[in-house]
C-alpha cells in the first residue's frame, strides 16, 4: 500500500451545508451534509473517519462517502485550522474562497483503537 501522499483537511460551509475535503493520496474527496447551518441556530456536528469511510452528521442528517486510493491515514504533521485557512483560495486550489463566519462551542478529538 501506497501511504506517501495525504493532503490538508478542510471543513467549511458552502451554500450553508458543513462540507469536509481532504486527500488521502488517492485523489481529493469531499463529502457535503444537506442540512443547513446558516440560520443562526446551534447544531450538533459530529465527523467520524476510519481508514477511507467518513461520516458527517448535523443534528440528526448523516451522510457517509467513501474517499478514493488505497491510504488510509490522514497525516495531521503541522497546523490544523477550524474555521478557516490563513490563505483559503491558494491552500485549497480555489476550490474555496470564504473562511467560515460563525461560533464554535466545543471540539473533541475522541481516538478509538480497534483490535484485529
Amino acid at each position: 500500500q501506497n501511504h506517501q501522499i495525504v493532503a490538508v483537511r478542510v471543513y467549511l460551509v458552502v451554500n450553508g451545508q458543513l462540507e469536509v475535503a481532504y486527500d488521502l493520496g488517492g485523489a481529493p474527496f469531499s463529502l457535503r451534509n444537506p442540512a443547513r447551518i446558516d440560520d443562526g441556530l446551534l447544531h450538533t456536528v459530529v465527523l467520524k473517519r476510519s481508514a477511507q469511510e467518513t461520516y458527517l452528521t448535523v443534528d440528526n442528517t448523516t451522510r457517509h462517502g467513501t474517499a478514493p486510493g488505497l491510504a488510509s491515514t490522514l497525516n495531521a504533521n503541522g497546523n490544523i485550522y477550524l474555521g478557516g485557512l490563513p490563505k483559503m483560495d491558494f491552500m485549497t486550489g480555489g476550490r474555496y474562497s470564504e473562511n467560515y463566519a460563525g461560533c464554535i462551542i466545543k471540539i473533541e478529538n475522541t481516538r478509538q483503537s480497534q483490535r484485529h
